[in-house]
C-alpha cells in the first residue's frame, strides 16, 4: 500500500483523504495544529509544521511515504515544493512556477505580456493624487479567500481600508484595482506532459450585498453561456503563456470577468479547487482531476489516453454554494434528502456541529458552509435542482434560526 502525505488538514483536505482511500492508499496529515478538521479522518496525523520542511522531510523518511500533496492552500505551496525537492519526491510545480502564478502582480504582469487582458491597476500615489475614478477595489498580492479584500467607494474609504488590505499581506504589498461589478467566469485547465487540457469554464454566480460588502459566489453552472467566446479569443493566449513559465503537470483556475464577450482575468490558483470541480469533470467525461493529482504525487502511473476523455462542453453542470451568518452551528438538516436527488453527485460541509462562524469571516469565502455538486439533463432542469437543494439544506443555530443566506433564486441569479 503506498502512503500519502498531506501538508495541512485544513476541512477541504478531507477531499484528498477520500479519493486516496478510494485507490487504495494509506493517508497521512501533518500541520502545527492539534484540531484540524482533516485529521480525524486520516489514517495518522502528526504534529509537524508543513512550513517546517527538514522536519517534514525526516517525518517521511521515517514513516517511508511515497509522495506528498497540498491542495488548498497558496501559503503553503512553497513549501510543498521545498520538501518534495529536500525528499526526491514528485511535484508538479516549481518554485517560480508558484510565485509567477500566484503573486498577484506578478501573474497580471504575465498575462500582460501575452496580450490577455486583465482588470486594471493605479499605484498609491496616483489614486491619492485624485486622477482615479472610484469606485475602487484594494486587495494583498499574496492572499486567497477573499481575504483582506475591500470595495472602496470615496478617498476616506481608500486610506483606511489600504491599511486592512496592507495589515493581510505577508510580503507587505496591495494591489488597487478598477472595481468590476460584473458577470464572473472560472476557467480550469489539466496540464500533463507539457500540454494544457481546458477541462471546462464555469459562470460564477455571484450574489450581491450592499455596496461595501464583497459579492460572495453561490454557485457555478458549466458549461458556460460565453465557452465559444473564451475558446476562439483568449485560450490561445492562456496557453503559450502557461508554456512560456514550463508548466508542464497539474491543476489551475483561473479567475475572470466577462465584460462584452471579452475574458478580463483577475487571479489565478495553481492548485487543486475549493469549489471542488473534479466532483463534475470526473461525472462529465469520465476524466478525475483529483485522482490523477493523486496518482502524480505517490507516482503510480498515469493513463495518458484518459486525457482524450477531457471535453469542457459536456454535461449541465452546477455548484451549489451556500453562505452562512454568524453563529454557532447546532445542527444540519436536510443533507440526506439532497443527497437523495436525482443528479446530486457530491455535498460537502464545511464546519462540524458546535462551530461559531464568527463576524469576521463574513466578506470571505469561510461564509461557505454547504458545496452540493450536480448534474441535470439541461441548464433549464439544473437552475431548478441548485434552487430546490438551497430549500431543502438548513443549519440551525441554538435559537433554532437557519444560519444560512436564502434570500435569492438562482432562477433570478442566472441568465
Amino acid at each position: 500500500m503506498k502512503k500519502l502525505l498531506i501538508l495541512g488538514g485544513i476541512a477541504l483536505s478531507r477531499e484528498i483523504i477520500e479519493q486516496a482511500r478510494r485507490m487504495g492508499i494509506h493517508v497521512d496529515v501533518t500541520d502545527y495544529l492539534a484540531d484540524s478538521p482533516a485529521k480525524p479522518f486520516a489514517d495518522n496525523s502528526f504534529m509537524v509544521s508543513a512550513t517546517d520542511v527538514d522536519a517534514v522531510v525526516k517525518l517521511i523518511e521515517d514513516e517511508k511515504v511515497d509522495g506528498i500533496l497540498t491542495g488548498y492552500v497558496d501559503l503553503l505551496l512553497p513549501y510543498y515544493v521545498r520538501i518534495c525537492e529536500k525528499a526526491g519526491l514528485p511535484c508538479y510545480a516549481t518554485e517560480e512556477q508558484i510565485a509567477a502564478t500566484t503573486d498577484k502582480f506578478r501573474f497580471k504582469s504575465l498575462c500582460r505580456n501575452h496580450s490577455v487582458s486583465v482588470v486594471e491597476e493605479y499605484g498609491y500615489e496616483e489614486v491619492m493624487s485624485g486622477s482615479v475614478r472610484y469606485p475602487l477595489l484594494v486587495k494583498p498580492v499574496d492572499n486567497s479567500g477573499a481575504r483582506g479584500v475591500f470595495i472602496c467607494r470615496n478617498e476616506e474609504e481608500f486610506v483606511e481600508r489600504y491599511a486592512q488590505a496592507l495589515a493581510y499581506s505577508s510580503s507587505g504589498r496591495v494591489l488597487i484595482e478598477r472595481y468590476v461589478n460584473g458577470k464572473e467566469s472560472t476557467i480550469f485547465y489539466f496540464f500533463h506532459k507539457g500540454k494544457a487540457y481546458l477541462m471546462g469554464v464555469g459562470d460564477r454566480i455571484m450574489l450581491r450585498f450592499n455596496q461595501n460588502k464583497l459579492p460572495l459566489p453561490v454557485g457555478y453552472v458549466f458549461p458556460s453561456a460565453s465557452l465559444p467566446e473564451f475558446e476562439s479569443r483568449t485560450d490561445g493566449r492562456l496557453r503559450e503563456m502557461f508554456r512560456s513559465i514550463g508548466i508542464n503537470e497539474g491543476m489551475a483556475f483561473i479567475q475572470s470577468f466577462v465584460e462584452d464577450g471579452e475574458y478580463v482575468i483577475y487571479e489565478m490558483g495553481y492548485r487543486l479547487t475549493g469549489s471542488l470541480e473534479h466532483h463534475l469533470i470526473a461525472h462529465a467525461t469520465g476524466f478525475n482531476p483529483m485522482e490523477t493529482m493523486v496518482n502524480f504525487a505517490v507516482g503510480n502511473e498515469i493513463d495518458d489516453a484518459a486525457f482524450n476523455l477531457i471535453d469542457p462542453q459536456k454535461g449541465a453542470l452546477a455548484n451549489v454554494t451556500l453562505l452562512l451568518t454568524p453563529g454557532v452551528i447546532e445542527e444540519y438538516r436536510g443533507l440526506d434528502d439532497v443527497r437523495s436527488l436525482d443528479g446530486v453527485l457530491h455535498v460537502f460541509t464545511s464546519y462540524p456541529v458546535g462551530t461559531e462562524i464568527r463576524e469576521n469571516v463574513v466578506g470571505t469565502l469561510a461564509q461557505v458552509a454547504v458545496r452540493v455538486l450536480l448534474t441535470a439533463d439541461n441548464r433549464r432542469g439544473l437552475i431548478e435542482k441548485m434552487d430546490r437543494v438551497k430549500e431543502l439544506i438548513q443549519v440551525i443555530d441554538a435559537c433554532g434560526k437557519d444560519m444560512l443566506i436564502k434570500d435569492y433564486a438562482y432562477s433570478d441569479l442566472i441568465n
